[in-house]
């Protein structure tokens, strides 16, 4: 079988041949693409580099390396089985029509693909380092670099390019500014040769998805611009920005359970102020908290943190706090054992029920993350809490949903209770405030994106 005869239905957008012709023109071993979600990364590696190279020597040997297998399946999922949803025709051929011949295999058990030319592509994991290690490969892909451990890159991918004329090519969406955007720095630095980069903000691909479009315009500015623009964002791994203005005094470290905390009011300002008690409910092996927050200044006074604890102790003790700052109200996570506690709390309590789903959460988050960054809230700088503020991130789904969450095996349990008294404390401010407050953020958002014109350009496009 000719390979002639195995064509790839596949076309290539400005943006793709923009970076395509820069490599084809560099002898850079080391090709860094920094690119936009939807821009057509794991496409365009697949197509462009991969194949090819595949094809180009019989016996040759291709690494595919992301963060997880999971990850690492999107080319086999998306592109080798996948469709162009404009022509309806597989992007890479699988049988030859005429004859039956089968151009290539996937071999599920071993993750690979095997093509009729004796070539092979990997796919392995970077948290499982070990399965990297190989005898060498003519060609690497790093997917999703930015989230890959450097140690990772240095002593495990790096050892495998032994092959004559090997390259490796890092595509990715920035995570902050970390080896992945020293290497993307290094690339653009014309006098190191072996490195090349490229950035591709969203516009670079027309016709860009309209569903991307919208969450755009739903996004704080830093996600907006790390996410869509391919800026590289000092502290961009995290969902909050701003922290060291939003955590006061000196660090305080707390036994791991129970951990409580009060700040020292003088009675003029106890008295002067109103305020409410917010508390996310422990599930499993979560934990309860507590918070107090100052209504006016947005100032947590309170907080308590437990886990494997009697929910009736439990509710005495929230009683006692609301009562201690001057009859209290609550705000508090209904779902899950929010639920069946909803019917003691409004009992003794005037409380407002939180009924969380994906978009409520979503809600309450962001109106957290803009007080953080334009520092309307103040919080003591417990370890355990501010821990739990700079690993708290966010994900976004291949159709454009975009969540938050604490990384695998950590907990957001103070960010969560944390963000409810906050809803809490704008609400209570009233409409037109909040109204000010979100007229205020999208001319600040005019303010610091002239490079990308976003609406003008979604107009455009």
């Amino acid at each position: 079988m000719s390979v002639k005869q195995f064509k790839i239905n596949y076309r290539r957008h400005p943006g793709q041949f923009e970076v395509l012709t820069g490599i084809l023109k560099s002898d850079a071993d080391i090709i860094v693409v920094d690119a936009s979600r939807g821009w057509g990364k794991t496409l365009f590696a697949t197509c462009d580099l991969v194949i090819p190279k595949l094809l180009s020597i019989p016996g040759c040997q291709v690494m595919w390396v992301a963060p997880t297998y999971k990850i690492g399946k999107a080319p086999i999922d998306d592109v080798w089985f996948g469709y162009d949803e404009h022509t309806g025709l597989r992007y890479v051929p699988q049988f030859d029509e005429a004859t039956g011949f089968q151009f290539w295999d996937f071999k599920k058990g071993d993750m690979e693909v095997h093509v009729f030319n004796e070539s092979r592509l990997y796919i392995r994991s970077a948290d499982s380092p070990n399965s990297i290690v190989a005898k060498g490969y003519n060609l690497i892909i790093i997917d999703e670099a930015a989230i890959i451990d450097r140690d990772v890159f240095m002593q495990h991918i790096l050892p495998t390019a032994r092959r004559s004329g090997c390259k490796i090519m890092l595509i990715s969406t920035p995570r902050g500014r970390n080896w992945f955007y020293e290497i993307y720095l290094a690339g653009q630095d014309l006098s190191r040769t072996e490195y090349i980069s490229f950035m591709q903000p969203w516009w670079k691909r027309p016709n860009y998805p309209e569903v991307l479009k919208r969450l755009m315009k739903d996004m704080p500015t830093h996600m907006r611009e790390q996410e869509f623009e391919a800026q590289f964002i000092a502290d961009g791994s995290g969902a909050f920005k701003n922290l060291s203005k939003i955590f006061k005094g000196q660090a305080i470290q707390l036994p791991d359970i129970p951990q409580k905390w009060e700040a020292t009011l003088t009675s003029e300002s106890f008295n002067s102020d109103n305020y409410v008690v917010a508390v996310d409910f422990a599930k499993s092996a979560d934990y309860t908290v507590i918070i107090v927050m100052s209504i006016e200044q947005r100032k947590c006074v309170y907080y308590e943190r437990m886990n494997k604890t009697d929910y009736k102790v439990v509710l005495e003790r929230i009683k006692r706090v609301s009562k201690a700052y001057n009859g209290a109200d609550l705000i508090y996570d209904s779902t899950g054992v929010g639920a069946g506690l909803g019917d003691f709390l409004s009992s003794s309590l005037h409380s407002m029920p939180y009924n969380f789903t994906n978009e409520t959460k979503k809600e309450l988050v962001n109106r957290l993350i803009v007080a953080c960054e334009y520092a309307e809230i103040e919080l003591p700088n417990i370890v355990t809490m501010r821990e739990e503020f700079e690993l708290f991130t966010y994900s976004l789904t291949k159709t454009g949903k975009l969540s938050y969450s604490a990384p695998s095996g950590k907990h957001d349990d103070t960010v969560i209770a944390v963000a409810l008294a906050n809803w809490y404390c704008t609400e209570s401010s009233g409409k037109t405030q909040v109204e000010e407050v979100e007229s205020f953020l999208d001319l600040m958002n005019e303010i610091q994106r002239p490079r990308s014109r976003l609406d003008e350009l979604m107009d455009e496009d």
